[in-house]
């Protein structure tokens, strides 16, 4: 899954300050995605685990490991 791949990439590069917008950007597209929309009870979070571990693993990783720089561009 590709959410899975970008929290690894934030995991590993994600302190570097060049690749900020690049993963704010990941944020703000996966965020507004319509599945993410459709994702507005705890139900439809148990009907798609998947997507809701990916988004949640997504956003905590880019919260521990991008620098605080980047959050401005939110």
């Amino acid at each position: 899954m590709a959410s899975k791949s970008a929290a690894v990439a934030v995991e590993e590069f994600g302190h570097e300050q060049e690749h900020g917008p690049l993963f704010v950007e990941t944020l703000r597209v996966f965020t507004v995605s319509d599945a993410m929309a459709a994702m507005t009870t705890s139900y439809s979070c148990d009907q798609e685990p998947e997507l809701a571990e990916a988004y949640f693993g997504f956003t905590t990783t880019f919260v521990r490991c991008c620098p605080k720089v980047n959050l401005p561009h939110l």
